[in-house]
């Protein structure tokens, strides 16, 4: 198996498709997007979807495949920011 369909797989990404939740941990900590297609190459496009929580943008870009996992498979949840 190559490399990269041994990390989209054992990632949890290999049953997702476009508009899914994922977690991107490109920034150094886990933080929620949208996949915009389906991951099958060594970057994918994602939306970020709660960056502006943590004084970002939301927006689109290429993520390194191997900087993103399922939800149910990393068993991480996006940081929650509070308000203190």
């Amino acid at each position: 198996m190559s490399e990269l369909k041994e990390i989209i797989k054992r990632n949890g990404l290999s049953n997702l498709k476009k508009g899914d939740k994922v977690l991107a941990l490109h920034l150094g900590f886990p933080i929620e997007a949208e996949l915009l297609e389906k991951p099958r190459n060594h970057v994918t496009l994602v939306m970020l979807t709660n960056a502006d929580k943590f004084g970002l943008f939301n927006e689109h870009g290429s993520v390194h495949t191997k900087q993103l996992k399922s939800p149910e498979v990393s068993g991480v949840r996006s940081v929650e920011v509070s308000n203190d």
